[in-house]
Protein backbone atom coordinates (compact mmCIF):
# COMPACT_ATOMS: atom_id res chain seq x y z
CA UNK A 1 0.00 0.00 0.00
CA UNK A 2 1.33 3.72 -0.80
CA UNK A 3 2.13 5.61 1.38
CA UNK A 4 0.43 9.83 2.09
CA UNK A 5 2.54 11.92 2.20
CA UNK A 6 1.85 15.15 4.52
CA UNK A 7 -1.35 13.09 6.26
CA UNK A 8 -1.52 14.89 9.37
CA UNK A 9 -2.49 18.01 7.24
CA UNK A 10 -5.30 15.94 5.59
CA UNK A 11 -8.79 16.16 6.96
CA UNK A 12 -10.25 12.88 7.07
CA UNK A 13 -14.41 12.27 7.62
CA UNK A 14 -16.11 9.25 8.53
CA UNK A 15 -19.06 8.25 6.35
CA UNK A 16 -21.50 8.46 9.50
CA UNK A 17 -22.05 9.28 12.76
CA UNK A 18 -22.71 5.76 14.21
CA UNK A 19 -19.25 4.60 12.36
CA UNK A 20 -16.41 4.04 15.12
CA UNK A 21 -13.33 2.18 14.15
CA UNK A 22 -10.88 0.78 17.09
CA UNK A 23 -7.45 1.85 16.19
CA UNK A 24 -7.95 4.77 13.86
CA UNK A 25 -10.95 6.76 14.96
CA UNK A 26 -9.17 9.79 16.21
CA UNK A 27 -8.08 10.37 12.24
CA UNK A 28 -11.56 11.54 11.70
CA UNK A 29 -12.51 15.03 12.24
CA UNK A 30 -16.17 14.82 10.66
CA UNK A 31 -19.17 13.04 9.15
CA UNK A 32 -19.36 13.00 4.82
CA UNK A 33 -22.28 15.37 3.81
CA UNK A 34 -23.94 12.83 1.18
CA UNK A 35 -26.85 15.15 0.42
CA UNK A 36 -24.22 17.89 -0.71
CA UNK A 37 -22.52 15.17 -2.68
CA UNK A 38 -25.54 14.40 -4.16
CA UNK A 39 -26.63 18.11 -5.12
CA UNK A 40 -23.25 18.40 -6.98
CA UNK A 41 -22.53 14.91 -7.99
CA UNK A 42 -24.45 15.79 -11.65
CA UNK A 43 -22.27 18.83 -12.23
CA UNK A 44 -19.23 17.37 -11.34
CA UNK A 45 -19.71 14.22 -13.98
CA UNK A 46 -20.44 16.93 -16.67
CA UNK A 47 -17.08 18.92 -15.83
CA UNK A 48 -15.29 15.87 -15.72
CA UNK A 49 -16.75 14.34 -18.81
CA UNK A 50 -16.24 17.53 -20.71
CA UNK A 51 -12.13 17.65 -19.60
CA UNK A 52 -11.82 13.93 -20.80
CA UNK A 53 -13.61 14.82 -24.20
CA UNK A 54 -11.17 17.54 -24.21
CA UNK A 55 -8.01 15.73 -23.25
CA UNK A 56 -8.80 13.04 -26.09
CA UNK A 57 -9.71 15.41 -29.01
CA UNK A 58 -6.30 17.26 -27.95
CA UNK A 59 -3.97 15.09 -30.21
CA UNK A 60 -5.91 15.33 -33.36
CA UNK A 61 -5.61 19.23 -33.34
CA UNK A 62 -3.13 21.15 -35.82
CA UNK A 63 0.20 22.20 -34.52
CA UNK A 64 0.51 24.47 -37.08
CA UNK A 65 1.79 27.95 -35.32
CA UNK A 66 4.24 26.33 -33.08
CA UNK A 67 7.76 25.85 -34.08
CA UNK A 68 10.55 23.20 -33.09
CA UNK A 69 14.06 24.96 -33.42
CA UNK A 70 12.82 27.91 -34.90
CA UNK A 71 10.54 26.03 -37.98
CA UNK A 72 6.63 25.67 -37.86
CA UNK A 73 5.79 22.27 -37.23
CA UNK A 74 2.56 20.16 -38.05
CA UNK A 75 0.83 17.42 -36.21
CA UNK A 76 -0.61 14.99 -38.84
CA UNK A 77 -3.58 12.64 -37.51
CA UNK A 78 -3.72 10.49 -34.30
CA UNK A 79 -0.58 8.59 -34.57
CA UNK A 80 1.42 10.15 -37.37
CA UNK A 81 3.78 12.59 -34.89
CA UNK A 82 5.35 15.22 -35.56
CA UNK A 83 6.37 16.73 -39.17
CA UNK A 84 9.00 19.30 -39.74
CA UNK A 85 8.03 21.17 -43.22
Amino acid sequence: MPRIRNWKQLVLYRPSKEAHYEHIDSLFSGNVDWDLIATHLPDMLRVGDSTMAASEAAPTRSAAGRTHRGRPTVRIGCGGGMTVR
